[in-house]
C-alpha cells in the first residue's frame, strides 16, 4: 500500500517541507498498530494542467483578481499534482484477512515555536484493492508553515515570519501561491500583559512578511504571528519571545 501527505493547496510533503511526515497505520477493531515510520525522501511531485490517472484529487487553485476592471474579476488556474515513483509516499506492506476499517493518523512535525500538525482519519482498505494505483491513498494537511524571526535595536522591533505552504512551497508573484492570497500579522504582549493592537505585516519577497513596531517601555515580549490563506482557509500561528532593554 502507498501512502501519501499533501498539503492542502499545495504539493507532496517532501524535501522542502520541515521534517516530512509520520504515518502510522491502526486496526480500529482490533486496537493494534499495522504500520508506521517516516515518509522516504523522495520528490514533491509535479504541477500539471493535465488531469490523468497519476494526479491527486486535490488541485492547486490559484485566484489572481485584475483591479483594472470595475468591478475587480477573478480569475482561477489549476494545477493539479502528479505524482511518480519517484514521488515521497510512506511504502506499507502488512497482511489483513478482508476489508478492514483502518485509522491513518498523520503527524507533520514542526518547530517548537509552532508546534507539530496532526491529522487522523479512517478509511475501508479492502486487500489488492486499495492504495496501490495512480497516487496511492492521499492524506491532506491544512494549515500554514510560519517561522519568525524577531531583530531588536533600542526600542525597535523588526518582525519578520517566512511563511509558506505545510509542504515547504514558497509564495511569491512566479508561483501559484500569489502573495495577494495571503495576509499576516503580529500580535504584541509586553510587560504586564499589556497586548499591543495587531499590526500587519507586508510581503517582502519569496515567502517573507515583515513589519518594524515601536515598543514603548523595557521588558519581556511575546510575538504572536498568525498567517492565513484566503482562498483555502489555511492558517498558520507561531509564537516567540524576545526583551527590549
Amino acid at each position: 500500500m502507498i501512502l501519501r501527505v499533501q498539503a492542502k493547496g499545495g504539493m507532496f510533503l517532501g524535501p522542502d517541507s520541515f521534517g516530512g511526515a509520520i504515518i502510522t497505520l491502526n486496526d480500529v477493531v482490533k486496537k493494534t498498530t499495522l504500520a508506521s515510520g517516516f515518509t522516504n525522501d523522495g520528490n514533491s511531485g509535479t504541477r500539471t494542467q493535465d488531469m490523468n490517472a497519476n494526479v491527486t484529487p486535490y488541485p492547486i487553485i490559484t485566484p489572481e483578481v485584475n483591479d483594472q476592471d470595475v468591478p475587480p474579476v477573478t480569475t482561477y488556474t489549476i494545477n493539479w499534482v502528479e505524482a511518480s515513483p519517484q514521488t515521497v509516499m510512506f511504502p506499507a506492506s502488512f497482511n489483513l484477512n478482508g476489508p478492514t476499517l483502518v485509522e491513518v493518523k498523520v503527524q507533520v512535525p514542526l518547530p517548537p515555536e509552532q508546534g507539530d500538525q496532526v491529522v487522523s482519519q479512517t478509511h475501508w482498505i479492502t486487500p489488492g484493492v486499495h492504495g496501490n494505483s495512480g497516487p496511492g491513498l492521499v492524506v491532506v494537511v491544512p494549515g500554514l508553515w510560519v517561522q519568525p524571526e524577531i531583530v531588536v535595536f533600542q526600542n525597535q522591533a523588526r518582525i519578520r515570519a517566512k511563511v509558506t505552504m505545510m509542504c515547504g512551497c514558497e509564495i511569491n508573484d512566479n508561483s501559484p501561491w500569489l502573495p495577494g492570497d495571503f495576509t499576516v500579522f503580529a500580535t504584541i504582549t509586553g510587560p504586564g500583559g499589556k497586548q499591543q493592537p495587531p499590526i500587519p505585516l507586508k510581503f517582502e519577497i519569496n515567502s517573507q512578511f515583515a513589519g518594524l513596531l515601536t515598543l514603548p517601555e523595557n521588558g519581556n515580549y511575546q510575538v504572536v504571528i498568525t498567517a492565513n490563506q484566503l482562498s483555502t482557509t489555511n492558517s498558520g500561528s507561531a509564537q516567540k519571545n524576545f526583551s527590549i532593554g
